[in-house]
């Protein structure tokens, strides 16, 4: 499948230039993101080493819009293997499917391995949803859904505290039970939100939350509309 790189006329970032692994040429602004199914905006080819070189956790947000729906033909290739390998929870593998769709669009991700393919020390103890490769880095890639039921429902701020909170102490766990060529170096935290409601819930609790629980970590939120059934 070929993609095109449109450059974008939005504002600038202050990044150094140069070339990602994609042959993209980072001439310091944003991106559109790569061609795909739905319309992605907001936050696109953010991470660098800026993000990578440092300690510090961080946090970028998008918005996908799938329009009328999608089929699965429409998928990118390697969404394909992550819907024919499936993962350990199939009631969220769209939402992992689109959290992947994202980051390879706007980060030129690519899929090193499935839920079920990656290494670990303990087979019965935490796992990363996919293995990624990132600007050369290996990275974990836990995707959560933020969504209240019944569908409908606003969230709280004590949901999104209680979200956060679980879904980021698992990630050390599963980083350090990472094994052999599968051990990754960063963790990033990707939510699928139902709506911009849940995503400002989910970023003020990601403001709020303590240093020492958000340690190094990314969170990506892709905030989603249009027929969105699927991922929920």
């Amino acid at each position: 499948m070929l993609w095109l790189l449109l450059a974008c006329t939005v504002a600038p970032q202050t990044q150094d230039s140069g070339a990602d692994d994609s042959g993209a040429q980072d001439t310091g602004t944003r991106f559109e993101p790569l061609d795909g199914h739905g319309t992605l905006s907001g936050d696109c080819n953010a991470l660098d080493d800026g993000e990578w070189d440092s300690d510090s956790p961080f946090s970028f947000r998008n918005t996908l819009d799938l329009l009328e729906g999608f089929e699965d033909e429409e998928l990118l290739e390697q969404s394909q293997i992550i819907l024919s390998e499936g993962n350990l929870n199939s009631g969220s593998l769209y939402s992992e499917i689109f959290a992947f769709e994202a980051m390879a669009r706007c980060e030129a991700a690519s899929l090193l391995k499935t839920e079920g393919k990656v290494d670990y020390s303990d087979p019965n103890g935490k796992k990363t949803d996919m293995l990624l490769l990132v600007d050369g880095r290996q990275v974990g890639l836990s995707v959560a859904r933020g969504f209240t039921y019944p569908m409908g429902t606003e969230m709280t701020a004590e949901k999104a505290d209680e979200l956060l909170e679980k879904k980021l102490g698992d990630l050390p766990l599963s980083q350090a039970n990472g094994a052999g060529g599968d051990i990754w170096e960063r963790s990033i935290l990707h939510i699928i939100a139902v709506d911009s409601q849940h995503g400002d819930e989910i970023e003020a609790a990601w403001e709020r939350m303590d240093s020492s629980i958000k340690m190094d970590f990314g969170l990506m939120i892709t905030v989603t509309d249009g027929a969105d059934d699927a991922l929920y």
